[in-house]
């Protein structure tokens, strides 16, 4: 590692930054988001920032919500891990392409996003000479393949210079393996891109329909079969109801295959283009995350909060740092399709019970999640972390 390099700059008000996840648009998810506005409202303090990507199945250059310059390589490839489906860039030059990004730039931060994964973010580490942060997003238990390959793991941890966790879980994960100081700052949503001004999906919503929303990868940790269960024994008792599922995996005939007794109460929208998704938020009656486990937050609760959807979530680790049960929503016991029918019913029929969480819920992720909250937060840490690389050089 060339140390001056590393620290042969001063500390600016405007930084180039490269922000390095294996995922980006259009593969789904709470790090696509994360990155993407986290790019995007740094770019808009003045910053240049480009996001380092893999290539996805119908990306391209520069797919996204705005103008965020995107940088694309290897071929993303879905693997199953952890209970879930994660993409993966693959290819043979990887480390290489990765070299001749990284010096062929003069980058004040380097900032990688995700976990330490046999890809992007480990090979940018391994290599890269300039100030490195890294945000652990994922909760997960104790990693096998951590350990086994920990010699050139921990080459690449001890090369982060500021380390952030997305929550107490996503901390708690990775402190199981490798110690360190770490800050935690949560996920954001854009509360001016997500809220009650936003118009509902046309046609989505007809007459008296009572939406019921989930929105997320369709694989088995999402809980999904939960949910279902849930509403065939709310439709009974509330005709009107109707479930709405976004999301698409291989996995969605099966789901489809077995809702299809209710085939005019239940809707798939499959993958919905992201400028879409508020409207979608703000057609549904309730929105319901029925995950369970292995969620390290859930960004799909604070999108409905800031939407003023009430929100009705499994009572798992990552959702409970989110949802204060019957403040800013409703938690149920995982995988209790019964108990989870119950509140849906509440929430439906008691309309002081659902303006009460609606209001809250705005509230509580206006003070504590907005985008330009969160991006303070990660600015001032940029600063901090640039103070003492200074200082380091002399």
């Amino acid at each position: 590692m060339n140390s001056y390099l590393k620290y042969n700059f001063s500390v600016k008000k405007s930084l180039k930054i490269l922000m390095v996840s294996d995922v980006y648009y259009p593969f789904p998810g709470g790090i696509t988001e994360h990155v993407h506005h986290l790019a995007y409202y740094l770019q808009n303090r003045g910053h240049d920032v480009t996001i380092l990507t893999g290539n996805h199945r119908n990306g391209h250059q520069n797919f996204g919500l705005n103008s965020v310059k995107v940088i694309r390589i290897g071929r993303g490839i879905l693997f199953p891990i952890n209970k879930s489906f994660y993409s993966l860039p693959v290819s043979f030059y990887l480390p290489l392409r990765i070299k001749e990004i990284l010096l062929g730039n003069d980058w004040d931060i380097v900032h990688v996003h995700g976990t330490l994964s046999p890809s992007l973010p480990l090979f940018t580490l391994l290599q890269s000479p300039y100030v490195n942060f890294m945000t652990f997003h994922p909760t997960h238990g104790y990693s096998i393949g951590f350990e086994l390959f920990k010699p050139i793991l921990n080459r690449a941890f001890e090369n982060i210079d500021g380390k952030i966790a997305v929550s107490k879980s996503a901390l708690r994960s990775i402190k199981r393996h490798f110690n360190g100081k770490f800050r935690i700052i949560p996920n954001g949503v854009d509360t001016r891109r997500f809220g009650p001004h936003v118009a509902p999906m046309k046609n989505l919503k007809i007459a008296n329909e009572k939406i019921v929303l989930f929105v997320g990868r369709i694989e088995p940790r999402k809980g999904l079969s939960t949910l279902i269960k849930a509403f065939e024994l709310v439709v009974k008792k509330i005709p009107e109801a109707k479930l709405v599922i976004v999301g698409d995996t291989p996995l969605k005939r099966i789901y489809e295959y077995r809702t299809r007794k209710l085939t005019d109460r239940v809707v798939f929208l499959g993958k919905v283009p992201a400028r879409m998704i508020p409207s979608v938020y703000r057609s549904a009656d309730v929105f319901v995350a029925p995950a369970s486990g292995k969620e390290s937050f859930g960004i799909v609760l604070i999108e409905a909060m800031a939407s003023k959807i009430p929100v009705i979530a499994s009572d798992i680790e990552g959702y409970r740092e989110v949802v204060i049960d019957g403040h800013n929503g409703l938690l149920f016991p995982v995988n209790d399709y019964q108990h989870l029918a119950e509140t849906i019913e509440r929430v439906l029929k008691d309309h002081n019970l659902a303006l009460k969480l609606e209001e809250n819920g705005r509230n509580y992720v206006e003070e504590k999640f907005s985008w330009d909250v969160i991006t303070d937060q990660i600015e001032n840490f940029y600063s901090e972390v640039l103070q003492n690389a200074k200082k380091v050089l002399r």
